[in-house]
């Protein structure tokens, strides 16, 4: 049934699918066959969801756009799309002339004309549906994070950039940066935080206090089981002598046979290319498991002393910053172009206190390696690197406040997270400047410091209209349908949050974010994952809701009869005591009706288990143990003296499956 649903709300069939696919194949992958095999499901799922989108808020668009796909591919069409709402935002209106750009030209009368009649349920947090300007940038934004998989021409021109980048700072590190800006920038970053207790502390630190990330090294995958064996091949005193008493990271060690801070060996990191958009990849570094645990320690302790108004785990600020400055239009927006690579060795070397710069000699890499040939990395780091985030931050930081003094506007008012950037219209075109002179690239057409938009961490608004998107994923959305649908297991753990997901789960947020917007998208993507998971319930859709199964305008729960255990008084005789005492029994009660909704659960598959990755296991859990204590879920737990368990050895060195079960609500 399920299917029959689909075709019939759908606007673009399965079979019409390939020779799009092969379009776009031409353009972005090296072997057409496999790009449109990994790619069905992806192009099944946007292609009609983008179409409803569009249907829900015109009368005849939708149907160009589809011609338009037909006859020249779907990435070709995202990014005519793209542009135009670049277009949009910069001028608050389509001042567009060339004869191809005409399809977004109309889409956006189509919106005006019609969005005040239209009467659907809307999500409180947005304006799509109610304001022009949301409703088209929504139509026309919504693919951009489209990567499709086997995209090998777009992996290697991200790649071959990152290197003419690496050659850019080659060159530039032959110059002399202006002895008059850096002097004031050293001077900011000297009073951002207190380098001599933060020094002091970095070089305290023992081997036991190194912090394991999330994300995936050279030498390990994901789980800890992975990175513990990866420690065990590169450091095995890691493991032995509880607290490591004598064995310091950074100072009067031998790490390994000459191994020292003095003599430190080349620090390799592998470069590589992963999903970012339909026009090109991200870059990021692979680090060594050890390295890595390292700097991921360096980065607790300076967060720890970073000023109220530089708060890297919290985007508010910055989003807070961005509505206002639409509104009254005295705050700027930044945007750098792939600003982490930007940062250069000297630089750091120039504006960091020395005795910090040469404990960072332990955690910053040397060379790269991109398909197995190295070279000089002429970064500082890169996109990988826990050290990055909090580096870039204080960098940006420092040389902003610095242009907002020199332009006399006020330095209270910057805020950065990362390399996303807030700053005093009156100081923008000087923090240009200023970061120019230090070789970072502004990028101009996500800059805004005219007019009324502004975006910053994900938030973007209009004369204080939240005008914010819903994309589609930008990560995998693989499987197939057909007779036999199936769908793609693989899972991705997100390397700052931990978070499990897969491609149903994927989709089953997207479906949720479409509810809201768009009810033909929606119940399209209902019946999509009713196929690939035909035991999924259905709940009532609203905003708020905690069930994790698809939205429907009906609920449909799962429904079962079970056992339902009551408890009863009664009298047993206790031959102790020569005489009865009242008890509990557990009555079995037949026929109770339970409903429940269908909820993803990572689960770890039983392992095979060898004793000497468990010695492994058992030796760091004890030593924590020892250092931290006990570990408990909250302050209550803490009180009544319940701790957590220890992860189980599955969980530790298995990779995470999801699987959905049913919740069950008694009535």
């Amino acid at each position: 049934m399920s299917k029959i649903l689909r075709d019939s709300i759908g606007l673009v069939p399965e079979k019409d699918l390939f020779s799009i696919m092969e379009k776009d194949a031409q353009a972005v992958a090296l072997n057409v066959d496999m790009y449109k095999e990994r790619n069905l499901l992806a192009y099944y799922v946007l292609v009609n969801t983008w179409l409803l989108l569009i249907k829900e808020y015109t009368i005849h668009a939708w149907d160009d756009v589809r011609d338009l796909i037909y006859k020249t591919g779907l990435i070709s069409v995202i990014g005519l799309f793209d542009e135009a709402a670049s277009k949009l935002v910069a001028e608050g209106q389509l001042s567009i002339l060339c004869a191809a750009d005409s399809l977004p030209i109309s889409i956006l009368n189509e919106v005006d004309a019609s969005i005040h009649k239209k009467i659907i349920l809307k999500d409180p947090s947005k304006e799509v549906g109610v304001d022009t300007m949301a409703t088209a940038l929504q139509l026309f934004r919504y693919p951009k994070r489209f990567s499709p998989l086997a995209a090998d021409k777009l992996r290697d021109n991200s790649l071959a950039e990152f290197k003419q980048n690496q050659n850019r700072l080659k060159l530039l590190q032959r110059r002399e940066h202006p002895w008059w800006l850096i002097s004031m920038v050293r001077k900011e970053i000297s009073n951002l935080l207190p380098w001599p207790v933060i020094v002091d502390e970095i070089t305290k630190m023992k081997l036991c206090d190194i912090e394991f990330t999330n994300g995936v090294g050279v030498d390990s995958r994901a789980p800890l089981g992975s990175k513990l064996q990866a420690m065990q091949n590169v450091l095995p005193a890691f493991f032995i002598r509880p607290l490591y008493e004598n064995l310091r990271v950074f100072r009067d060690v031998e790490v390994n046979e000459g191994w020292t801070t003095d003599t430190w060996p080349r620090h390799v990191v592998d470069v590589r290319a992963v999903p970012k958009s339909y026009k090109k990849a991200r870059i990021i570094a692979m680090e060594e498991t050890y390295r890595q645990a390292v700097a991921k320690r360096v980065f607790t302790i300076m967060s720890r002393y970073l000023p109220t108004n530089l708060d890297i785990h919290d985007q508010s600020r910055n989003q807070r910053f961005a509505e206002e400055g639409s509104v009254n239009e005295t705050l700027a927006t930044l945007d750098l172009t792939s600003a982490s690579d930007d940062i250069q060795v000297n630089l750091i070397h120039e504006i960091f206190p020395a005795d910090f710069v040469d404990l960072m000699r332990v955690v910053r890499p040397t060379h790269y390696r991109i398909q197995g040939t190295e070279a000089i990395l002429h970064s500082y780091m890169t996109m990988g690197n826990s050290m990055t985030f909090i580096l870039e931050t204080l960098i940006f930081a420092a040389i902003v406040r610095v242009a907002c003094k020199v332009s006399g506007a006020n330095p209270d008012l910057v805020s950065v997270y990362g390399d996303d950037i807030i700053v005093p219209v009156q100081g923008a075109e000087t923090s240009r400047d200023f970061l120019s002179m230090l070789g970072f690239r502004l990028n101009e057409s996500k800059s805004f410091w005219e007019g009324a938009y502004r975006e910053s961490c994900g938030e973007e608004y209009y004369n204080g209209i939240c005008v914010s998107s819903y994309y589609y994923p930008r990560f995998a959305v693989e499987g197939q349908l057909g007779s036999k649908p199936a769908v793609s297991k693989r899972t991705l753990l997100d390397a700052y949050t931990g978070e499990v997901t897969d491609t149903v789960t994927r989709l089953v947020a997207l479906q949720h974010k479409l509810f809201s917007i768009c009810e033909d998208g929606s119940r399209f993507l209902a019946e999509v994952i009713q196929d690939l998971c035909p035991k999924m319930t259905r709940s009532l859709g609203f905003f708020g809701s905690q069930t994790s199964d698809i939205w429907t305008r009906v609920a449909r729960p799962a429904k079962v009869s079970s056992p339902y255990a009551i408890i009863e008084e009664f009298d047993k005789f206790d031959p102790t005591l020569g005489r009865s005492n009242k008890a509990l029994r557990f009555k079995r009660i037949q026929g109770h009706d339970e409903e429940g909704y269908s909820t993803p659960i990572p689960v770890f598959p039983k392992l095979d288990e060898k004793a000497d990755r468990k010695e492994l296991y058992d030796l760091y859990r004890y030593n924590k143990f020892l250092k931290d204590g006990p570990r408990y879920k909250d302050q209550l737990s803490e009180l009544l003296r319940v701790s957590e368990p220890d992860a189980s050895y599955d969980e530790v060195f298995g990779s995470a499956e999801i699987r959905w079960f049913f919740s069950i609500f008694t009535r």
